[in-house]
């Protein structure tokens, strides 16, 4: 339980008191004769009585008030010097702590920084690999052809009654040649040869797919874009120039 501060300081009052009388009493018997004599003749014209004790105890109880009061006066002073280091501290630790929350949003805007600019990094490695995976994949196959001429009643007569001729180029080789020829009008047949292949193109062969589409096949040489390819469309039809279209097939 904590006690008032004016019983603690009358406490401290007799506390003082007390040791101040029992220092008087242990220092007494160290007086010399000489000197006691000397006080008594000085101090104490009459016989010691009652009325020196109360002089004695009076002056003891005023040197132990200002001794209590200088315990007082120093606690405070610390209490004090202790109030103002604790500021001083609170106030370091506060900066310290705004410095470390200015130092946590510098790094986290230099971390969003870093993301926007990785993110844009990203993105452009990512354009430039597609660009790059553009650029490495392998070119389609495209077919380009034209008609270039035709030649009516068929000197097979059993085939056809007439036939027309396509050029049909290539933009990479091709080998095996798989090709389906399709037509807007019914046809009889269809044949392909290689201009440039001499006596060396090998096995060729047709097949109907429907009334007016054929599938041709050629073994040998290759197709390439330096070597065309002549295809003859064969019709019983008057309209011989029929648009026709030619598809390499897998």
């Amino acid at each position: 339980m904590c006690l008032p501060e004016q019983v603690l300081f009358l406490r401290a009052v007799f506390a003082h008191w007390i040791a101040a009388l029992g220092v008087l009493l242990t220092l007494t018997p160290l007086i010399s004769d000489k000197w006691r004599r000397r006080i008594e003749e000085k101090f104490m014209k009459n016989e010691f009585s009652l009325k020196h004790l109360w002089v004695v105890g009076f002056v003891f109880l005023f040197v132990a008030f200002y001794q209590a009061w200088q315990d007082e006066h120093t606690s405070a002073q610390q209490l004090i010097e202790e109030k103002r280091l604790l500021a001083v501290e609170s106030n370091f630790w506060k900066d310290q702590s705004y410095q470390k929350d200015a130092s946590l949003r510098t790094m986290s805007e230099l971390l969003a920084k870093n993301f926007t600019t990785l993110s844009n990094t990203q993105q452009s490695f990512a354009q430039i690999s597609g660009r790059l995976l553009d650029l490495a994949k392998p070119e389609p196959q495209k077919t380009t052809y034209w008609l270039i001429g035709s030649i009516s009643q068929y000197a097979d007569k059993n085939r056809a009654a007439h036939s027309v001729d396509y050029i049909v180029l290539t933009n990479k080789p091709v080998s095996p040649i798989k090709m389906l020829v399709t037509c807007s009008g019914r046809i009889q047949g269809t044949a392909g040869h290689m201009p440039n292949a001499g006596g060396g193109m090998g096995s060729a062969w047709g097949a109907p797919i429907s009334p007016n589409s054929y599938r041709i096949g050629i073994s040998a040489p290759p197709w390439t874009p330096t070597g065309p390819m002549i295809v003859t469309v064969y019709s019983n039809q008057d309209d011989v120039s029929m648009p026709c279209k030619f598809e390499e097939q897998p």
